[in-house]
């Protein structure tokens, strides 16, 4: 970025930051619960050498087709792509407005900042090692908004691995998850499966009333749940030696348990964070409703800084240093934000082209924050507040960026999970609901589309995505 002499001088006196505490900065902004109207307000409420001007909107807004987000020669993924967003200059930041502004659609939108931000405040107040501390962090930061957990600990050890250079064990995990995030509240949080969350209601409610009609209904879940879910109720009264009032006591305890402990999804109209747009075959992206406020440092706080080091006063001098650095640095982090944003979902772009060019989620391609981070040199944990809670409009309706990760189902084949089960939901969709598939034979079916997969992963597939077993599923001629 070419920036004029002028510039340069007027920066003489500001403690720059380093590319770390850069890309920090900008993690914590992209990761906060306010919206970027709500930040720049507290700051320039907070530190009176920060200035708000008056916005003057302008019609400027960055597009790019995806034949510029490809590598270049030398890896650089995106560096001539991006250079159109490096011209904003450090110490004037401009609103620029979307071509799409005040245009709403309607998404599944959820709570889910206040959900998640309130198991980080219980974290907060537990006694916890650092360590222990950082691996529940980071389970609940993957919690669906269900509040169950879908990625396996090993899956969740290696990306700590990465991100921290830290390794832990799948025992550890699994310690953090059962004896510190399950035992938040809501109850049932963390959860891997139906039967676990009910489970772990069961068992807090075990804790407070010691009633034996729920220490009955904790074993039945535990150990009898096919048969519980098959309604096989009559086998189950002879297996627990129950009287008939007492089952009915029983399911009614069941009953009354929360299946999705988080705040799950509601319809409202809110805006995407992103645009992808088809134009003549290629993909086009834009950043929807980018707020780039003026912002400067006050011509008061700088001179009265100037006087205070000019008559040999050090200590009154630092003490408008400190504020006009950090208002030198909240200026020039801003542009950060949105690039970061911008660059991060144009590789996604470049990862997921057949799926955004046809809307096809079969054709998802294996995806994990590491493939970006790698590419951008971002920290993971960076590209993971980019992309959580952000969605992207397209011809083909509204996605969740979380939807459009997942790891390959093994390394050979390269299929994305998130493929594969929509290989699955098609398969069964199909069936004949008299003869329903077993997942043996969806497996086999699999296999003559080159899918390799074993009836153990069709099986915990089907159950992810809600679809009852063979058994449940067959209708009666």
């Amino acid at each position: 970025m070419k920036i004029s002499q002028k510039q340069v001088q007027s920066q003489q006196q500001q403690q720059r930051m380093t590319a770390s505490q850069r890309q920090t900065m900008v993690a914590r902004i992209l990761g906060s619960d306010m919206d970027l109207r709500e930040i720049v307000s507290r700051e320039t409420e907070e530190n009176p050498a920060l200035e708000l001007e008056e916005n003057d909107p302008t019609e400027n807004q960055s597009n790019i087709s995806l034949d510029d987000l490809r590598p270049k020669e030398d890896n650089e993924l995106l560096t001539n792509a991006l250079d159109e967003n490096d011209n904003w200059e450090p110490c004037r930041y401009d609103e620029r407005t979307s071509p799409v502004e005040n245009t709403t659609y309607e998404r599944k939108s959820t709570s889910s900042h206040s959900f998640y931000s309130d198991l980080l405040r219980q974290l907060d107040e537990m006694s916890l090692s650092e360590k222990d501390k950082k691996i529940a962090t980071y389970i609940i930061g993957n919690l669906e908004t269900t509040g169950y957990l879908q990625r396996s600990l090993r899956d969740l050890a290696d990306d700590l691995l990465i991100t921290y250079g830290e390794r832990i064990s799948k025992e550890e995990m699994e310690r953090v998850l059962l004896t510190v995030v399950q035992q938040l509240e809501p109850a049932g949080v963390g959860a891997r499966n139906l039967p676990e969350c009910l489970a772990i209601q069961l068992k807090l409610q075990l804790s407070q009333s010691n009633n034996p009609l729920v220490a009955k209904a904790l074993h039945i879940i535990e150990n009898s749940f096919e048969d519980f879910s098959k309604k096989q109720f009559d086998q189950l009264v002879r297996k627990e030696d129950l009287t008939k009032s007492e089952f009915a006591e029983v399911l009614e305890i069941i009953r009354r348990l929360t299946p999705h402990p988080g705040p799950g999804e509601s319809t409202q109209y809110i805006n995407p964070d992103f645009l992808v747009e088809i134009e003549d075959g290629k993909l086009k992206l834009s950043l929807v409703n980018e707020y780039r406020p003026k912002l400067r440092v006050s011509k008061e706080y700088n001179d009265l800084y100037n006087h205070y080091k000019n008559a040999k006063q050090p200590a009154a001098a630092n003490q408008y240093k400190e504020l006009i650095d950090k208002a030198n640095n909240f200026i020039e982090i801003l542009p950060e934000i949105h690039k970061t944003l911008y660059s991060v979902m144009a590789v996604i772009l470049v990862i997921q082209e057949k799926f955004f060019l046809t809307g096809d989620s079969k054709l998802l391609q294996p995806m994990i924050l590491k493939d970006i981070a790698d590419r951008l040199k971002l920290d993971e944990s960076t590209v993971s507040r980019c992309t959580s809670h952000r969605y992207v409009q397209t011809p083909f309706g509204i996605f969740r960026l979380k939807d459009l990760f997942s790891e390959a189902t093994n390394k050979e084949d390269g299929v994305a999970a998130t493929a594969l089960r929509e290989h699955i939901r098609e398969i069964i969709d199909n069936e004949d609901k008299r003869h329903p598939l077993t997942d043996e034979k969806i497996a086999e079916l699999l296999a003559k589309q080159g899918l390799q997969i074993s009836r153990r992963t069709v099986a915990k597939y089907r159950d992810q995505l809600g679809i009852s077993a063979t058994s449940v599923r067959k209708v009666k001629s």
